[in-house]
């Protein structure tokens, strides 16, 4: 489908979108509203080539100079979207306009989002958590290293991650994506407070470190079901170790639970407000995870009589609080 333009605030205020609505001369119907993302709503759709994730974003209340600032940013989405090749990050399924209305559809990823099934189901077993880490480092590392240029997704949270009938996750909603260095305008400035970076508030270019931050955020929710705290004391980062520990579905051995101990604990680090403080990259997150993999793999046939309070003691032996 072809983009036509419009001018922001030039245009009446459409009817709101509900299911049963139909666009694009018929070829397109709305059967429910998915959620709310960057800039608008998604809503999952009927199409002739099947069912698609729709983002709708309304510029009818924008001024012109807003406008031309989201203009650009949606036109950037749209065709970075074709340009990606991962099974972490939904297929780019084309981009159109209606009066002051920009629809850009999307593979649509069947499941719950990441925050909705901790609502649902509380916080991850460590088997769910290895899994969560995986995904996420996997496709945080393909965007950070492995595309043309280093790409910052810009909105890692929760309700922006799906979890799907495998059980792993995807990304959905890259609204925010951005070339690493490129300054986001103040004239839409949108970020999750409890889950971007702290600079990303006072704008500035992006990078990878505000990633990195976002993913440390996302884990501390998966882990305690809560938004994180803004400064995580070491007192409270060993309460978070314990109860995670805590939490198996089936036995660990001593080497597997040392091991997933040390990744919460760097996982944590990456909620440092300083960037300098967090881990440098997802690569260095990632060997930490395949070290537990590993260590899981070996023992996952293994009883383990280790008790979590000697594996804490020996996690934190010599640490001061």
């Amino acid at each position: 489908m072809n983009l036509s333009l419009n001018i922001g605030g030039m245009v009446n205020k459409p009817q709101p979108i509900s299911p049963g609505t139909v666009l694009a001369g018929g070829k397109l119907k709305i059967l429910s509203r998915l959620g709310v993302g960057g800039f608008g709503e998604v809503f999952l759709a009927q199409t002739e080539s099947g069912l698609k994730a729709v983002k709708v974003v309304e510029t009818s209340d924008w001024g012109q100079e807003e406008y031309q600032v989201f203009n650009a940013m949606f036109m950037s989405e749209a065709s970075f979207l074709r340009t990606l090749s991962h099974p972490g990050i939904p297929k780019s399924d084309g981009f159109f306009a209606e009066g002051s209305r920009y629809f850009l559809m999307m593979e649509w990823l069947k499941g719950p989002t990441l925050e909705q099934y901790v609502e649902e189901e509380g916080p991850l077993f460590l088997d769910e958590f290895l899994g969560l880490v995986d995904s996420l480092t996997q496709v945080l590392g393909y965007l950070h290293t492995q595309c043309e240029g280093v790409i910052v997704f810009g909105d890692l949270k929760p309700a922006n991650i799906v979890r799907r009938e495998s059980g792993s996750y995807s990304l959905c909603d890259l609204g925010l994506t951005s070339f690493e260095g490129s300054k986001m305008s103040r004239k839409i400035a949108v970020f999750s407070p409890n889950f971007s970076a702290p600079e990303r508030a006072r704008g500035g270019a992006s990078h990878i470190s505000n990633d990195i931050y976002s993913l440390g955020a996302t884990v501390y929710f998966a882990l305690t079901g809560r938004e994180p705290e803004k400064t995580l004391h070491v007192r409270e980062q060993e309460r978070l170790v314990r109860l995670a520990l805590e939490r198996q579905s089936e036995d660990w051995g001593r080497l597997a639970l040392h091991q997933i101990g040390n990744l919460i604990i760097l996982l944590l680090a990456c909620l440092d407000p300083d960037p300098n403080g967090r881990p440098p990259s997802v690569r260095t997150l990632r060997e930490a995870w395949q070290r537990t993999h590993a260590a899981r793999d070996s023992e996952l046939q293994e009883a383990s009589g280790q008790s979590t309070h000697s594996i804490m003691k020996h996690l934190y032996e010599g640490k001061k609080f």
